[in-house]
């Protein structure tokens, strides 16, 4: 039963991250048609939002959870051997996994395929969405004390 929590707050972390990561990829991708003078409805922008989320779900969230999962586990350990990074250790781990992430994506397909971070400010927004799946996992996943 101890490992019910972390396993639930885990799950949260994934959730949280793969729906923060998926309508920044889906605002990024609509200003940039913006930008080349489409014109999008905040109606359709809308869609496009619950679209990307059914859309990417099965492909992104999978490999956002590996992700996830691998930088969480390199923060179990920073945080046995450096307690002073323990307040930080799950969101820079976050971060830090879906900035992997990306790079290691770009390396294998030589283009981001999240196409969200193929402008610096998509980019930074993704892997903060880490960060916050971190900060979540961390709060959700403390013990209750007596």
């Amino acid at each position: 039963m101890r490992f019910v929590r972390p396993l639930l707050a885990f799950v949260a972390a994934v959730v949280v991250t793969f729906v923060i990561a998926s309508v920044v990829h889906t605002h990024f991708v609509i200003q940039r048609l913006v930008g080349l003078g489409v014109d999008v409805p905040q109606a359709d922008a809308l869609r496009t939002v619950g679209g990307d989320l059914a859309g990417l779900a099965p492909a992104f969230g999978p490999v956002i959870a590996i992700t996830l999962l691998l930088g969480f586990g390199i923060a179990v350990v920073v945080r046995r051997f450096l307690p002073a990074l323990a307040p930080i250790a799950f969101p820079t781990a976050g971060a830090a996994a879906m900035a992997t992430m990306l790079a290691l994506m770009h390396m294998a397909f030589k283009m981001t395929p999240i196409a969200g971070a193929r402008d610096p400010g998509g980019w930074w927004l993704i892997c903060l969405s880490g960060a916050v799946g971190g900060a979540l996992f961390a709060q959700l996943a403390k013990a209750r004390r007596a």
